[in-house]
């Protein structure tokens, strides 16, 4: 084989050489770069609702959508306290006598982590 033959040959093995180091280089980087972009969140959402002085409940009760009471499971929501209290305005006499409050629940939700593009 001449000179100039294997020249060329060792010169393009070690482009190889190098294009694949480089392409690995540059994949390693842009991977480590996306996973730092990768964003978990918490979200805490304030839940109100109303709660009520029940005779003969051993635990809290709520004020209902459908103007009644139950436990905390039935309870109606509201996403601010402004609603919750105008909620109270509507209710019957005989719910505003056992002394209805506006109560806030916290409600963790937890977001999925997400990529930002």
């Amino acid at each position: 084989m001449n000179t100039q033959k294997l020249f060329n040959k060792t010169l393009l093995v070690n482009t190889l050489k190098v294009t694949a180091t480089l392409f690995t280089l540059l994949s390693s980087l842009y991977f480590s770069t996306a996973s730092a972009d990768t964003q978990c969140k918490t979200i805490t959402k304030q839940i109100w609702a109303i709660s009520l002085s029940c005779r003969g409940w051993s635990s809290p009760c709520y004020a209902t959508s459908s103007g009644g009471y139950s436990s905390r499971n039935g309870a109606k929501t509201f996403d601010s306290i402004d609603s919750a209290q105008r909620f109270i305005r509507q209710l019957s006499k005989s719910i505003q006598r056992m002394n209805p409050q506006v109560t806030q629940f916290a409600s963790e939700q937890h977001t999925p982590c997400t990529e930002d593009e």
